[in-house]
């Protein structure tokens, strides 16, 4: 993700878009926000430095988005000319006693409030006054700058492997970009022609090989078309189970809980019972799921929940959203751990062999297109009930200006669902980020605690593997 990587000016692809956008609306905001704690408060002056290098590394950190005046054109990622360090960068510090609570209500209207979009999309804050002598560093960032993985990514980026590790040497400055949204729509309309012609001609390719395929092979293309579209109907139309009567409401505040445990018991709890990590990890939101609608006094066999399914290669640079979204109807009544990390696996499994796989991509680009009224007309009731999506992080400790991250708590956006439930494994632990809606989920802190309950029947399967493991 260096300046080497990615042009200094280059076009909002459709789906980034649609993230840039959300952040007008508060129902659609597309914010990332991460946790980190810190052994100790970094040393500023240090962090300040770190940061002013990275900025010039990792160009998206320098760019904002210039739309154009009329919409005739993509919107323009661009280096800023007014790029202003000490904006993105804040330092507070909490009342005594600093515990985790507070820094969580710290966190809330951080994640509730729209970022400037006049800027480039993120404000990163070091939190001091901890308990302990301890620190958070609290980054906040549009998901259209990147998504979990290519977050991850960027992370690396930008924290040390050592704690004092030497000062790497400053780059030099990108060159900053004063194009206006009038520039922007002049230059559009003097290439239109030629990008016309273009059109018309990778138009042309596109069905001339399509013909000649149907030529060749005509039963063929026409089942795979059809196959194509029965896929989209199954992906956009959602999974076919009804929304929990629970969690039907939706509002604009947030309530932020985690929840930690071992990253080998959950893996060795899943492959107990034949699954992976994420399997595991599902089937536990499942359990805490169930669990909550039954004290509640609202029993429910299934609810519907996305998970993001990562669409990244190697050859994809970290920026930007390389994934796409499949929404399940995993069995949440189902009480058998086991039983549950199964059929959980199957639906993984199916959604990520639909030939139409590559649909969201589709629908941005006609999306974006539309009036943000008529989009959220036609969307705005189609979300689901939870979001859960799982992130691999570093394996090994990270530190940031002499100071060690000891953990990293990752919330996601809430763009519809009464929840979004993340998971970043992190140096041998899980650490898992609640992004709840209030107003769906009415008693947040029991919720968590049913998910932890939830993790708990999950990682009890651990027993069981090495049970049978001595029987054989």
């Amino acid at each position: 993700m260096s300046s080497p990587d990615i042009p200094a000016r280059r076009p909002v692809e459709p789906f980034d878009t649609l993230m840039y956008r959300g952040e007008s609306d508060p129902r659609a905001r597309s914010t990332l926000i991460g946790l980190f704690i810190l052994d100790r408060a970094p040393d500023w002056d240090r962090l300040v430095r770190a940061w002013e290098r990275i900025t010039r590394l990792i160009l998206p950190l320098r760019q904002k988005v210039v739309e154009p005046a009329i919409p005739v054109t993509a919107p323009m990622w661009v280096v800023d000319p007014d790029f202003d360090l000490a904006y993105h960068l804040r330092r507070v510090r909490l009342p005594a006693p600093g515990t985790q609570r507070q820094l969580l209500e710290f966190l809330e209207p951080i994640a509730m409030s729209p970022l400037d979009r006049t800027r480039p999309l993120w404000e990163y804050t070091l939190v001091e006054g901890l308990e302990g002598g301890g620190a958070a560093w609290v980054t906040k960032m549009n998901h259209a700058i990147a998504d979990g993985v290519g977050g991850q990514e960027l992370a690396h980026l930008c924290f040390d492997t050592e704690r004092d590790a030497a000062p790497a040497e400053m780059p030099p400055l990108p060159a900053p970009d004063d194009l206006t949204p009038g520039d922007l729509v002049r230059e559009a309309l003097s290439g239109a022609p030629a990008a016309a012609v273009e059109r018309a001609v990778r138009g042309a390719q596109g069905a001339a090989r399509l013909g000649s395929r149907f030529v060749r092979e005509p039963r063929r293309t026409l089942s795979d078309a059809a196959a194509y579209l029965q896929s989209m109907r199954r992906i956009m139309g959602g999974p076919g189970v009804e929304p929990s009567p629970l969690l039907r409401h939706r509002g604009l505040r947030r309530r932020l809980l985690v929840l930690e445990f071992g990253l080998s018991q959950l893996k060795e709890a899943s492959a107990a019972a034949g699954g992976s990590l994420n399997d595991g990890f599902l089937a536990a939101v499942c359990a805490g799921l169930r669990l909550y609608h039954e004290q509640l006094g609202t029993p429910v066999d299934s609810v519907p929940i996305a998970i993001p399914i990562n669409l990244r290669t190697e050859h994809d640079p970290a920026g930007g959203n390389r994934w796409t979204g499949a929404q399940l109807a995993p069995p949440v009544g189902e009480k058998d751990p086991a039983e549950r990390i199964r059929r959980i696996r199957e639906l993984v499994q199916r959604a990520r062999q639909e030939p139409a796989l590559d649909a969201f991509s589709a629908f941005a680009s006609v999306a974006v297109n539309l009036p943000p009224w008529l989009l959220s007309a036609a969307f705005g009731n189609a979300a689901p009930d939870l979001q859960v999506s799982n992130v691999p992080g570093s394996p090994v400790p990270l530190y940031l200006a002499g100071a060690k991250v000891e953990k990293l708590f990752p919330f996601g956006p809430v763009p519809g669902p009464a929840a979004m439930i993340t998971l970043n494994s992190y140096a041998g632990r899980c650490f898992v980020g609640i992004n709840a809606d209030p107003a769906a989920i009415t008693e947040p802190e029991r919720f968590a605690t049913c998910l932890e309950h939830g993790v708990d029947e999950v990682l009890a399967l651990r027993r069981r593997g090495r049970r049978s493991t001595a029987s054989t």
